[in-house]
């Protein structure tokens, strides 16, 4: 092969591979003064959906901002960590327990045998493993 088709196949492939870079940039978490949105490989965004992200759950509300924080849907209750991950199988605040689904489990005892309450809130005695103080349930009216 003499060294003009070589040096011609070089740059083709680092045309090529500029090329799939660039389009693969495009894809990932992007950053506003508003917070964290997410661009999906296709250019698209979501908006008020779920998004599985790297093995963890996040949701993007009505303007395509990832979620931290309480959140009700459709009647279920989830929180979402700082990070923007959904809380689940897990306590939360130390008082609410997610479920695997990521809703908050109700009038029920969780999987490690503690009972919550109607409002998700946990009710008893302190157990190993928790400090003391119960935060207010912020769906109180």
């Amino acid at each position: 092969m003499s060294r003009r088709i070589k040096i011609g196949l070089a740059a083709l492939l680092c045309s090529l591979s500029a090329l799939t870079f660039t389009a693969y940039g495009a894809q990932g978490w992007n950053q506003t003064e508003n917070g964290w949105w997410y661009e999906k490989r296709d250019g698209s965004y979501p908006v008020n959906d779920w998004e599985r992200i790297g093995g963890q759950w996040y949701y993007f509300d009505e303007d395509g901002y990832m979620c931290t924080g309480w959140l009700i849907l459709d009647g279920d209750k989830y929180f979402f960590h700082e990070n923007g991950t959904m809380a689940y199988n897990s306590w939360v605040y130390e008082t609410y327990y997610f479920g695997k689904d990521g809703v908050m489990l109700t009038n029920t005892t969780t999987p490690d045998g503690y009972w919550v309450g109607p409002d998700g809130r946990w009710e008893g005695s302190e157990y190993q493993g928790r400090s003391s103080g119960v935060k207010a349930n912020p769906f109180e009216l």
